[in-house]
């Protein structure tokens, strides 16, 4: 977990994994029990409130938690000059502030503690800075889960139980939302939904069927984990580039599944200069190698995804078909653009989106996502939205910050927010 937010993992990102419960998850959502939330596209903010001082707390990375969070002129000052994605932040952290101020000092203590301790995870969402998908309403939605007590020395997530703060949350929502009805941004906390149940198991049929033979090609059962997959993945490999002693390669197998404390001098211990070399280089290729290890379980993922989130309608978009429309229009546009730029490297990285995307009547929903707890752990689904966010992304910023084309519409909007990756669930 990276910044405030961290990352939320797809299943197949979870080394611990089984593939029994990979194919349980399946089945949940194949039947309609799967329970979550829709993952939207906004800005995250962490916010939070100060009842010793009489103020709102804002983060956006662990900096902002060390130093007791943004008062709402900090954030102001943070994305001075940056137009929709100034006003967006501003106006709805204000909005924010006045909500918390109607409730009594008891009540604010109860939710954040008596000085900013616990933050809630929010997304600011807001047609005036939009993002992919354009949303109608301004507002600040307040995620179900992500919510913790930070360590204010360290930025990082403390041991605690803050399930009675959220609660308190719950009950005092209504209060708030009273307190700024006559403003612009609306406070909500983000509805639980269940996904549809699939018409017939053939989705799920057809993704059990995938995974088990995607497996049994590497000699993996279903009570082994994802991580177990890899190594009977890349362990064929990895021999062929180079001979190691038991020890020294089940070193290095740690060292690319980034096991904190093994590094590349534990690995490389009493080798010779040339095997140190070898080594080297499958260590500076650990990204590509681990990526494409999991690229046949990351496709079966996406694909049940796409089939879990057809037609699924986002609650803050009054037309979803329209909305729809205007996406596959956009994409359509962004291919053309890519594909006659002459860009070699971007026109590789259109064809492997499209290998997911397969084509754009596959986009079928203006929904970014869907965000549901399995086992502990929280999860996403997020179909068409990552492959076709990838291919916006670059027909308006390009490789290197360069678009390769920019519209009137494109030239106002404002990229910087980009930098805060510790904060923001890219994919």
């Amino acid at each position: 977990m990276g910044g405030v937010a961290g990352h939320m993992s797809h299943l197949y990102e979870n080394p611990e994994l089984t593939f029994k419960e990979i194919k349980d998850v399946f089945a949940k959502a194949s039947n309609g029990e799967l329970e979550g939330t829709e993952k939207t596209d906004g800005q995250n903010l962490f916010i939070s409130y100060s009842v010793q001082t009489g103020r709102a707390k804002a983060a956006r990375n662990k900096g902002n938690i060390k130093t007791g969070g943004m008062t709402a002129e900090e954030l102001a000052q943070k994305f001075a000059g940056r137009g929709g994605l100034e006003k967006a932040f501003v106006e709805s952290f204000r909005t924010f502030e006045k909500a918390v101020q109607s409730l009594d000092p008891e009540m604010q203590m109860a939710i954040f503690g008596p000085d900013a301790n616990v933050y809630y995870n929010a997304e600011i969402q807001d047609p005036g800075s939009a993002n992919i998908i354009n949303y109608d309403t301004r507002t600040l939605n307040i995620h179900q889960v992500g919510h913790a007590e930070f360590d204010k020395e360290t930025g990082t997530v403390r041991d605690v139980d803050i399930s009675k703060n959220v609660r308190a949350l719950d009950k005092a929502l209504e209060i708030m939302q009273k307190a700024i009805a006559d403003e612009n941004f609306n406070l909500q906390k983000n509805a639980i939904i269940k996904l549809r149940a699939l018409d017939n198991d053939s989705a799920l049929n057809t993704a059990v069927e995938r995974l088990e033979n995607i497996t049994r090609r590497e000699g993996i059962s279903d009570n082994q984990t994802i991580a177990d997959y890899i190594v009977a993945k890349i362990t064929p490999f990895l021999k062929k580039q180079v001979e190691l002693p038991d020890a020294n390669m089940k070193l290095l197998l740690k060292r690319l599944f980034g096991v904190k404390g093994v590094t590349f001098n534990k690995v490389v211990k009493d080798l010779d200069r040339d095997t140190k070399e070898k080594v080297r280089e499958i260590v500076k290729a650990q990204k590509e190698l681990m990526k494409n290890a999991i690229i046949p379980i990351e496709d079966v993922v996406h694909d049940f995804s796409v089939e879990m989130l057809k037609g699924l309608h986002s609650a803050f978009v009054l037309d979803n078909p329209k909305e729809v429309m205007r996406l596959r229009s956009e994409l359509r546009k962004a291919i053309a653009a890519i594909e006659s730029s002459g860009d070699e490297i971007a026109i590789k990285i259109l064809h492997q989106q499209m290998r997911k995307l397969k084509t754009i009547e596959n986009v079928s929903t203006a929904v970014e996502g869907f965000v549901f707890d399995y086992e502990g752990l929280s999860y996403k689904f997020t179909g068409n939205f990552a492959p076709m966010n990838q291919i916006l992304g670059l027909f308006r910023y390009g490789r290197g910050g360069k678009s390769l084309e920019l519209t009137e519409e494109d030239e106002d909007i404002d990229t910087s927010f980009m930098d805060d990756r510790d904060v923001n669930d890219y994919d």
